[in-house]
């Protein structure tokens, strides 16, 4: 056994067999997934493991046949030579691109992940292998930092071109371990948003791998990981795209459906009733945003973990609807960096995903009933039904909100985790727009929110209910209302507003009032909710005050069908 070999035999491992729901009992048929043996021709057996397990098998390569589950049987056998070399499932967008190529230098923004030693994990745009020698100098640019001058580089920000046009180049660096990671860009974001998207990407890699791959790459710095995450370039494509538009990373929360208060509580007492097995966490997503779900009553699911999992399932969307059910191992790195849970994955109508997560891998026919018995009971009640329809109708327009000049808002419920917001209207109607508004909401997030970048920005205190989203984060549907704290509509102190040319910006803002030429923002932060309102440029700071305080109104009038307040337990 190699040194390779050995490392990959190190990774946590799920079961040694995963089954395909459309049969009962394993057969020749079923999803028989490789042994030490088989992929690396290494000693030892995978056998059942819970959330701590340390078999030898690698669950990447679990990871990545369910990923790929959907292909046909040729390209499954062709899976150890494409594992073996460290080529792909199949051919990814752009990664014919290169250094030489004019397509690979007009991509606004570029990610890098590599090794301590230099080897590349993952690239945005092109293929990593012929990327190699850039990689090689991103980490060589570490390397001098730290060893000839002990400290270690966070960014660099090249010199506006003469005439202004397009944001400088920025490049932020993020050691974690072993592991760096890069992003390059112009879009003009924070130095913090881009230190968050990167710490993100990391955990990405966690999920998949589980902490381990940090002390294998921390004695063997030249194992080449990219052999265990064949197959899962889509997560990681995928999350790039997500984090540059979501409001919900934006704010470390999760966007949750809405939905009458009755329905909800019915699909909730569903899954609580239908639980079997070590069934751990029971979620219902519909077209990726949060529909209910079932938690330990002492373990809570933070929006980090929970991104990652929707990441997981919308980034494999296709695949999923095809099949019956898929049975896959995750790690969720603040519940546990250091094991795997096991989730099964089932469609149960065109845009409604159930996910159950359970701690042991041989639960995948407990899961199997407790999906039959969930599916019976949402049918035989009409919650299903009920649940669908209201699909048609999930987003709401400012037009809802008795607000006069409101074009847009963000709302964050603090003692929740979870927010609000209507569909994009006028004038935020063309990808661009929106884009831009976008990039607003991040200014003046970052104004109102001017936490130093450590390695601990997503880290999260023992509360439930942090007054301070980017210390920490709250636990999903922890109970509480929207607006525990100013939600009544409590007009907002003049004295603390900070115009936007204000050279301050390493102060915190209560209330802070932007003007640009399209449109007046106003972010409003308390201990209770964050609060992002939209207006139009001419308005005056006043109208905008008493919009705000208009717009809680309705908020509160409306939190029990815009947010979960209370989640099942068990």
């Amino acid at each position: 056994m190699d040194d390779n070999e050995a490392a990959a035999a190190a990774i946590p491992s799920n079961h040694s067999t995963a089954f395909s729901a459309s049969t009962p009992s394993p057969s020749d048929n079923d999803l028989h997934l490789p042994t030490a043996e088989d992929t690396r021709s290494s000693s030892g057996s995978g056998g059942a493991t819970g959330a701590d397990s340390d078999a030898p098998l690698s669950a990447a390569a679990v990871l990545a046949l369910s990923l790929s589950q959907s292909q046909s049987q040729a390209q499954s056998n062709a899976s150890a030579s494409s594992t073996s070399d460290g080529t792909h499932w199949m051919a990814r967008k752009h990664s014919d691109e290169d250094l030489q190529t004019p397509k690979w230098k007009r991509h606004r923004k570029h990610v890098f992940i590599m090794s301590s030693a230099g080897k590349p994990i993952y690239c945005r745009y092109g293929d990593e292998s012929r990327l190699a020698d850039f990689i090689g100098v991103l980490s060589g640019l570490v390397s001098f930092v730290s060893d000839r001058e002990g400290d270690e580089i966070q960014s660099i920000t090249t010199a506006t071109r003469k005439g202004g046009g397009e944001p400088p180049l920025t490049i932020v660096f993020k050691t974690v371990g072993p592991i760096w990671l890069v992003m390059a860009t112009r879009s003009g974001e924070s130095f913090t948003m881009l230190s968050q998207q990167l710490v993100t990407l990391h955990s990405q890699i966690i999920s998949i791998l589980t902490g381990s791959v940090q002390k294998i790459l921390s004695q063997k710095p030249q194992f080449d990981i990219r052999n265990l995450l064949v197959g899962t370039d889509k997560c990681f494509d995928s999350l790039c795209g997500w984090m540059n538009s979501s409001a919900a990373f934006l704010l470390n929360c999760v966007h949750g459906l809405r939905l009458t208060a009755s329905l909800r509580l019915a699909i909730g007492n569903i899954l609580l009733q239908s639980r079997r097995g070590d069934l751990f966490y029971a979620i219902m997503l519909a077209r990726g945003q949060l529909v209910q779900l079932l938690r330990p009553r002492s373990f809570i699911l933070y929006p980090p973990d929970l991104h990652l999992i929707i990441n997981f399932v919308t980034s494999s969307d296709s695949s999923f609807r095809t099949s019956e059910a898929q049975w896959t191992p995750i790690c969720l790195p603040m519940f546990n960096d250091r094991g795997f849970l096991h989730q099964y994955i089932s469609y149960i109508s065109d845009d409604v995903a159930l996910l159950l997560l359970s701690s042991k891998a041989e639960d995948f026919y407990a899961m199997q009933q407790s999906k039959d018995a969930i599916v019976d009971a949402m049918r035989s009640t009409g919650a299903l039904e009920n649940l669908t329809n209201r699909l048609s109708r999930q987003y709401y327009s400012v037009k809802d909100v008795p607000v006069p000049g409101l074009l847009h808002f963000l709302y964050k419920s603090l003692s929740t985790s979870q927010m609000t917001a209507p569909a994009p209207g006028p004038p935020y109607t063309s990808r661009q727009e929106q884009k831009r508004l976008f990039r607003l909401y991040e200014h003046v997030h970052r104004r109102t929110h001017p936490l130093p970048v450590s390695s601990t920005a997503f880290n999260v205190s023992d509360s439930t209910a942090s007054g301070s989203s980017t210390a920490s984060s709250s636990s999903v549907a922890s109970g509480g209302g929207a607006s525990s704290s100013g939600g009544s509509g409590s007009a907002a102190p003049s004295s603390s507003t900070s115009s936007s040319s204000s050279n301050t910006s390493h102060l915190t803002h209560r209330v802070y009032y932007h003007v640009s030429e399209k449109e007046t923002i106003v972010a409003w932060t308390t201990a209770g909710f964050e609060l992002y309102a939209v207006f139009g440029p001419l308005e005056s700071k006043a109208v905008c005050i008493r919009g705000c305080n208009q717009l809680l109104k309705w908020i509160k009038q409306e939190e029990s069908s815009l947010f979960i307040l209370d989640s099942p337990v068990w």
